[in-house]
């Protein structure tokens, strides 16, 4: 495997391929066209260019996650280690595959909203007690992650770190 990282941002072609090995982890893999777009000022329109076909691989936990959580048609952002192929099926034909293994996959949210469930959040929800909602049912102020709470906390006029 190359040493080379890339990030692609496409379209899921197809519902990813989940597999469970016999060694016990989990490997998802799907087709991504990436296509490139720019802008024409003069005749006030989007282009597309020429489409590119990447195949992506995840393994263990990231390829549990992409199989329970991406379906055909999906924006995302795919980054990894990148290997270039060169491929011959024995029978005259010939050609280049791009694999890129993926290291972290998301939504591309340029193109829709996403809600986002953490392992830890779920593995902590399990071992953890949580604080009693409050009388509206709305989540405690002081609920693990409650990133409201931190803006509403500091100070009036201070930056928060993010």
């Amino acid at each position: 495997m190359s040493d080379i990282t890339a990030t692609a941002v496409g379209v899921v072609a197809k519902d990813p391929n989940h597999v469970h090995t016999s060694e016990g982890f989990d490997v998802a893999s799907f087709r991504m066209a990436v296509t490139p777009r720019r802008y024409d000022a003069k005749a006030s329109t989007w282009i597309d260019g020429d489409t590119s076909w990447v195949t992506v691989k995840a393994f263990r936990k990231l390829g549990a996650h992409v199989a329970a959580s991406l379906h055909k048609g999906d924006r995302v952002l795919v980054h990894g280690k990148l290997a270039v192929r060169d491929w011959d099926d024995g029978k005259g034909r010939t050609g280049t595959s791009v694999e890129i293994t993926a290291e972290a996959i998301g939504p591309d949210l340029l193109w829709g909203t996403a809600a986002y469930t953490s392992d830890r959040r779920l593995e902590s929800s399990a071992t953890e007690p949580r604080p009693a909602p409050a009388e509206d049912g709305a989540e405690p102020a002081d609920a693990p992650g409650d990133w409201g709470a931190m803006a509403a906390a500091s100070a009036p006029g201070e930056d928060l770190p993010f």
